[in-house]
């Protein structure tokens, strides 16, 4: 995730979890929305950039991402780590993502688990074929 900072502007960040990404894109960004479906982790997420002092604004939203982000387009970069589950469709939300990202905006997907780098391999050449005319 370092390796994608700094980030432009304004941040959507899916999947909260403990907050412990939001401490460094904090330090680049103007603000940040943060989506969760854990009320919990949104809690320990903010806690924990609480603790660490002043970052940029951030709004945390309890929402699984899959639609209803806002309008089109709003954010300058999107960021998703460990989002697509295992069991289901990897893409599930990757289009209302895409949909919200500004035109030249940044998007990051990070996974840690090396069994879904392979959906990462399908989305990424989808993508490929439909901005990339051949």
């Amino acid at each position: 995730m370092r390796k994608a900072l700094p980030l432009p502007c304004r941040v959507l960040e899916i999947g909260t979890g403990k907050g412990g990404f939001l401490r460094p894109t904090g330090e680049t960004c103007g603000s940040i929305t943060t989506l969760d479906i854990d009320a919990d982790q949104q809690r320990a997420g903010e806690h924990h950039v609480r603790q660490a002092g002043p970052r940029c604004p951030i709004r945390y939203v309890i929402h699984d991402g899959s639609s209803c982000l806002g309008p089109m387009p709003v954010f300058d970069s999107v960021v998703q780590r460990e989002y697509f589950s295992p069991s289901g469709a990897p893409d599930v939300g990757l289009s209302e993502m895409l949909r919200v990202l500004k035109p030249g905006g940044k998007l990051v997907l990070c996974d840690f688990l090396a069994a879904r780098l392979s959906d990462f391999d399908r989305i990424f050449s989808g993508l490929k074929a439909e901005r990339i005319p051949a």
